[in-house]
């Protein structure tokens, strides 16, 4: 009995008060280690999402693009009404790409939301699942990008963006709103080549910010806004205007041998009158 009483003593105050140093030590790196994977995966998701939002406004381009090839089927006789590039009525105030407004978090797209219907109720599919759908009006769509932390929104022409800068799109391209002019941004020297969205990236574990807004010649990559290209783009306007014309040359050839054909059938007065 004595000996069995002996061995099922308790621990005592010194292994007690080792054991609990042990677990709060476990239990620091653990909660740290949930934390920092917490962080990582929000900025992992946030970095996913600026993506995917840099290809929705890629691919909303070629939609609207597409759409107008449809829309604006006419070319004015005056440049006295052009409006954002296209020579039609129906395409006043309507333009590809979106502007950035910083003080809003706003993205904004001019478009002609009645001649361009349909092509607006897949902007907002597009665009609703990473900025908020806010409303719309005659000529614009706006969306709110304040939850993935978006501080700008610029494009790579021949004349920008500049690096290290901060800026609205608005006035990113040249004015296409001058009478007596051709220039726009849909000539090959501003077309865009590359869409950067800068943002912050909050590091809640370690209460900081890093700021995403580096866009050209920067030393530190992880500061770099995102970037996506956009040539592919250019190259499909560059396909389907050379189709375009390959059609139109076809058309014409077709109507100049028909109407040929056609003469050489008939007989003088009202064919070929001559030898």
């Amino acid at each position: 009995m004595f000996r069995f009483a002996n061995k099922s003593k308790g621990f005592t105050l010194i292994e007690v008060m080792v054991a609990l140093a042990i677990m709060a030590v476990v239990l620091t790196s653990s909660l740290r280690l949930i934390n920092a994977y917490k962080t990582n995966t929000a900025v992992t998701d946030q970095q996913y999402n600026i993506v995917q939002l840099a290809t929705a406004i890629k691919n909303n381009a070629k939609l609207i693009m597409d759409a107008s090839m449809t829309v604006c089927t006419n070319i004015t006789s005056a440049y006295a009404n052009d409006g954002w590039g296209w020579r039609h009525p129906s395409c006043i105030n309507t333009s590809p790409f979106p502007v950035y407004t910083i003080s809003t978090n706003v993205l904004t797209y001019n478009i002609d939301t009645a001649n361009f219907a349909g092509t607006v109720n897949s902007i907002i599919s597009n665009t609703s699942n990473y900025c908020t759908y806010t409303g719309q009006t005659a000529t614009s769509v706006a969306f709110n990008c304040a939850g993935l932390n978006v501080t700008g929104i610029q494009y790579q022409t021949s004349t920008g963006p500049t690096s290290n800068a901060y800026a609205n799109t608005v006035n990113i391209f040249t004015s296409p709103h001058n009478a007596g002019t051709n220039a726009d941004f849909l000539n090959f020297l501003n077309f865009p080549s590359a869409i950067y969205i800068q943002y912050n990236k909050l590091l809640s574990n370690v209460g900081s910010t890093i700021s995403c807004n580096d866009m050209l010649n920067g030393a530190d990559p992880s500061v770099y806004a995102n970037r996506l290209d956009m040539t592919d783009l250019y190259l499909d306007r560059v396909k389907k205007t050379r189709d375009n014309l390959i059609a139109l040359d076809a058309a014409l050839r077709g109507y100049a041998v028909s109407n040929r054909v056609a003469e050489f059938e008939n007989v003088p007065p009202n064919g070929l009158s001559t030898q």
